[in-house]
């Protein structure tokens, strides 16, 4: 009975959920790491409902791989409620942040097909950023930030690294 009237269980009890809350997180981000380092070019087709949303028709298979993952990060977002929501989408942001900075860096040492390629890549997933503030608005607005920034950053990596890689070009 002392566990109950001084709390312990239930402080034992919130540990135990911020531990296993953490491991989630620490998970989700693993793969998706390993399916971003996965530097796999292998070109898939956007399906026809959202080629008239965006201008981009192909992408790597491993970003359409990646968005899924996000994808179902945001579905379990939206069946849970309360602070482990916050958590997870931290982590998809920090994601989405890992692809900017490593897709960033390969930008500069690649071919005009990986080139043209990452650009969609980029702009696709910005397109994807702005569906996901329509469709999970709902879990956003419950206490967490929608993205506001992310789907901007996206799109203006994909102008910048086609610009470079043309002026580069140019100059050669």
């Amino acid at each position: 009975m002392k566990f109950l009237k001084d709390g312990s269980l239930l402080e034992y009890a919130k540990r135990l959920n911020e531990i296993n809350l953490n491991k989630r997180a620490e998970v989700f981000f693993n793969l998706s790491k390993t399916i971003i380092n996965r530097q796999n070019y292998e070109i898939i087709p956007i399906t026809s409902d959202k080629l008239r949303e965006t201008d981009c028709y192909y992408v790597s298979s491993n970003v359409q791989e990646l968005l899924q993952l996000a994808e179902n990060m945001l579905m379990d977002m939206k069946r849970n409620t309360g602070g482990c929501n916050l958590r997870c989408f931290q982590t998809l942001l920090e994601i989405l942040d890992y692809y900017r900075i490593y897709a960033s860096k390969i930008c500069q040492k690649t071919i005009p097909k990986e080139v043209a390629l990452l650009h969609n890549n980029f702009k696709y997933i910005s397109h994807e950023i702005k569906n996901w503030n329509t469709f999970y608005s709902d879990i956003l607005d419950n206490g967490i930030p929608p993205f506001k920034f992310e789907a901007f950053q996206f799109q203006s990596i994909a102008e910048e690294v086609f610009n470079k890689f043309v002026t580069i070009q140019k100059m050669n």
